[in-house]
């Protein structure tokens, strides 16, 4: 959290159209929670929080439902912590290439010392960067198949709530443990 006399941590939503809208309003919601519920100085809150897209417009997401995009990447030259919220894959399919300003943009921020975080299958916007070649995360087990598909590089998915690997986090969605036997 912020001290006395600092900024606020920076915190980016990713937004696609593959996103849920389920993950990514409910990621925007409990960051904001204590500001919504008056727990904190409204003149200093202690994150400050935007959906970045490609465009700063209404996108329609992968069930349908809208949300309002309040950034474009181009616009978003910096900040502390990138989110990718989860995403719904048809027959666990990415089609690499698709949100390619997202994924350079990520990257970018990455390089720039932003911590990197996905919640379950958000994590196939970044295998697109590279930062999961060789290391092991937490998704989805419908897609663990598709994401452990050969890249050139290993990748390994682990059965837990959450994997780290340096300033990158992956992490299980309500709906990500496997059905019990």
């Amino acid at each position: 959290m912020t001290g006395p006399g600092s900024e606020p941590l920076r915190v980016a939503i990713a937004a696609l159209l593959d996103a849920v809208i389920s993950s990514l309003a409910g990621i925007y919601d409990v960051l904001n929670g204590a500001s919504m519920m008056g727990l904190v100085d409204p003149d200093r809150p202690p994150l400050r929080i935007d959906i970045v897209g490609e465009r700063p417009d209404p996108l329609n997401l992968a069930s349908g439902v809208q949300a309002e995009v309040q950034a474009a990447v181009e616009d978003v030259g910096e900040c502390d912590i990138v989110i990718v919220p989860s995403v719904l894959l048809p027959a666990a399919d990415w089609q690499k290439g698709r949100h390619s300003k997202l994924t350079d943009w990520s990257m970018r921020m990455h390089v720039q010392g932003a911590r990197i975080c996905s919640a379950c299958s958000g994590v196939f916007l970044l295998t697109e960067t590279g930062q999961f070649d060789g290391r092991d995360a937490t998704v989805h087990f419908g897609y663990a198949k598709a994401f452990a598909k050969p890249s050139g590089q290993r990748r390994r998915v682990i059965r837990s709530i959450a994997g780290r690997n340096g300033s990158i986090r992956s992490s299980a969605s309500a709906s990500a443990l496997p059905p019990e036997r």
